[in-house]
């Protein structure tokens, strides 16, 4: 359950609300609530917020609890009703009950409503647990049995000595057409009858857990009589709540055919038959190697994101949105050359490397699949679903130095084609020399375009959200930088930072952020959000002039210190020791808190976390981004976590892309995670910090 609760409560006045509020608090349960006092604002907060339980008086004007309980029924919203009553009537209460209501409790015993509301909302904890598991049940369930159905291998479920189930390989090898024709037929018959008793032996160990191994030699037998060399594999299952043991045939082939396929297997994405990840970036590095040096105008990467998938997969499941995705990749598939190679990169991502079209041709390609998945009706598994989806386009003719930069500047592409909305085409458009005067060094462009983004205001501040993991629901986004070119396209800090750094820009920049992001939080704060942003600062900007223009625009937009974070890069603090310790003392002063951000890949850790009075410590991205799988990292990450608290600082966890990560982070207690996996960088700052509710964050300044 949430450490913060939040009420719907439809009543004349708060008077009731606020006090039982307060006796939640007062006993430890942080509670919120939204008030509603006519059906109109019911409606609307229903539909706009999600509640963990309701509290409706039973009698206020124009709306009665039955009439709430029917707009949960219709909407689907399954959350406890508790009806006020002006006293204890048993007769009343029992009405309630069998209306749908949860309970009916005196308005004037607050006590006894917090008790109530503490009871429901842990039946409704267990309700929810329950639907959670349930829903992956049957999705595993789901996805195992489309597994077993696609898998090569034969196999078959058995219950005491007879089939109950088996994939089509399985009937197919044993000469079934029907399903039911094998049910009830002994193992026996597959197996040559000089092995039988050995094939019996096995069984009884097996049921009696005597096995040393659950793998069998033995000769199987064909419908015609013949027999084969074969490695039965046994493992227990379930089919439809009933135990049972499952059986997988493997003939032995040739140990080189074996490997071969194995190695080819590892290629390939199991889902969509389409090559992953890892195949896709050792190709990619593999052809930048083979044109090292002359780039060819005629090759592309095309990066395309479906939007909104996630909203899909909660909305149809993991089964049936991993049918959307196949039927994606059979889209791609049909339009794609031979000469070209599409891989499913990520989850909802598809990359595809054209090496023979102009510039011309891969925009109108990209336009062409924009089109084709948007019109298309996903229909697997009797669903009809619609989508769009976000691509970004990056040529080679644009001097990538390696891999990772092509596929970042595609990803760059589909980024912007995705935060203006979505169902259309971005081409990268960097900061390079072609834009240039001929001989004129692009760095000197790069610098031309500070200085107009300076001049004319062409930057752009996205926020993405810092979440507790250890019960604090704060509101916390971190401040991240763009520049926009001509086109209002973004353009990712790496592209222009070091050109504003050599040349001094960047006092003039950190101005601009901290200017623009403390006038949004004091209008967000003005309309009742109690956001809190983290604003990163250089270590060249550190003096007088950058203290002066906090003050300034803390004075203007009415900020108070609190809720602002300041953050600086371990290695900028270190060359700016000085400045940085000036700059915090300035900061005490204000009431502002600090961060040390990019902590971890630097030497003395320990001397530096005592030396530099933080107030959170943003592990570095690096050191996150393959957490579960090495365990030098998770023991640097425990270290940094624990010499943090013992100081009492708290810890953010930077570049969090996974759900293995989060686990690993939560048991480790550190404090806050920042990443992908929350939410992407975005203009708009809506996240659900109460808990109702992918690349890394390392773009951030």
């Amino acid at each position: 359950m949430n450490t913060t609760i939040n009420i719907l409560a439809i009543t004349d006045t708060t008077n009731d609300i606020d006090t039982t509020v307060s006796v939640l608090r007062n006993s430890g349960t942080i509670a919120n609530y939204t008030h509603a006092d006519d059906e109109d604002g019911m409606k609307n907060a229903l539909l706009t917020k999600k509640f963990d339980i309701a509290v409706c008086e039973e009698r206020i004007e124009d709306i009665e609890p039955l009439s709430l309980i029917r707009l949960l029924k219709q909407n689907k919203i399954n959350i406890p009703l508790i009806v006020l009553i002006d006293e204890f009537d048993e007769e009343l209460t029992v009405e309630y009950l069998q209306i749908g209501a949860h309970d009916a409790v005196s308005s004037k015993n607050h006590e006894h409503l917090k008790l109530v509301i503490l009871r429901e909302l842990k039946s409704l904890e267990y309700s929810r647990q329950f639907e959670s598991l349930e829903k992956q049940l049957k999705e595993t369930e789901d996805r195992c049995e489309s597994l077993m159905e696609n898998s090569q291998d034969a196999i078959a479920y058995i219950q005491e000595g007879t089939h109950i189930a088996a994939n089509s390989v399985y009937l197919s090898k044993f000469g079934y057409d029907d399903p039911d024709d094998l049910i009830g037929i002994p193992v026996l018959d597959m197996v040559d009858p000089a092995e039988h008793k050995k094939f019996k032996d096995f069984l009884r160990a097996y049921a009696k857990q005597d096995n040393v191994t659950t793998n069998l030699d033995i000769k199987g037998q064909m419908p015609d009589g013949s027999t084969f060399d074969a490695l039965l594999e046994f493992s227990p299952a379930t089919i439809e709540g009933e135990n049972c043991t499952q059986v997988t045939i493997r003939e032995k082939a040739d140990s080189k055919d074996l490997e071969a396929r194995i190695e080819h297997l590892s290629t390939l994405d199991l889902l969509t038959g389409l090559f992953n990840r890892q195949y896709f970036m050792k190709q990619l590095a593999a052809f930048l190697e083979k044109h090292k040096g002359t780039p060819s105008p005629d090759t592309a990467l095309i990066y395309i994101i479906l939007d909104d998938f996630r909203a899909i997969r909660n909305s149809i499941g993991i089964a049936t949105s991993d049918e959307v995705l196949i039927e994606v990749a059979e889209i791609l598939t049909g339009m794609k050359h031979q000469s070209e190679m599409l891989a499913r990169f990520d989850d909802h991502v598809f990359t595809l490397l054209v090496p023979e079209k102009t510039a011309d041709m891969v925009r109108k390609y990209a336009d062409t699949i924009c089109h084709q998945i948007k019109e298309h009706q996903f229909q697997r598994a009797g669903q009809f679903v619609t989508t769009e989806c976000s691509i970004g386009v990056e040529f080679y003719a644009n001097h990538v130095q390696n891999a990772q930069e092509f596929v970042y500047n595609a990803d760059s592409a589909a980024e912007s084609a995705r935060m203006e909305g979505g169902d259309q085409v971005r081409v990268h458009n960097p900061i390079s020399k072609s834009s240039t005067d001929e001989g004129e060094d692009s760095s000197e462009h790069s610098l031309e375009a500070i200085r107009y983004a300076i001049a004319n205001d062409r930057f752009a501040l996205l926020y993405q959200p810092i979440v507790g993991l250890q019960g604090d629901a704060s509101e916390n986004y971190c401040v991240l930088l763009r520049m926009l070119d001509e086109e209002d396209e973004l353009i990712l800090p790496k592209d222009f930072l070091p050109s504003a750094i050599k040349h001094n820009y960047m006092q003039e920049i950190d101005e601009w952020v901290i200017e623009n992001a403390l006038k949004t939080l004091s209008e967000r704060r003005a309309k009742g959000r109690e956001i809190n942003l983290f604003i990163k600062v250089t270590g060249a900007s550190l003096g007088d002039k950058l203290i002066l223009k906090i003050v300034d625009c803390m004075k203007r937009f009415k900020i108070h210190g609190n809720w602002i974070i300041f953050e600086i890069d371990d290695v900028e603090i270190r060359s700016h020791l000085k400045q940085t310790k000036i700059f915090l003392s300035a900061l005490k002063k204000l009431k502002c808190r600090f961060a040390l951000d990019c902590f971890g890949i630097e030497e003395n850790i320990e001397a530096f976390i005592q030396q530099i009075p933080a107030d959170f410590i943003k592990i570095d991205g690096s050191l996150i981004g393959e957490l579960p799988s090495k365990e030098d990292n998770q023991k640097l990450v425990r270290k940094i976590n624990e010499l943090s608290h013992e100081c009492e600082i708290k810890t953010i966890a930077k570049s969090v892309e996974d759900a293995n990560t989060l686990a690993f982070l939560w048991s480790s207690s550190v404090d806050y995670i920042q990443g992908y996996f929350l939410q992407e960088p975005s203009n708009d700052l809506s996240y659900d910090f109460s808990g109702d509710d992918d690349d890394d964050d390392d773009d951030d300044y």
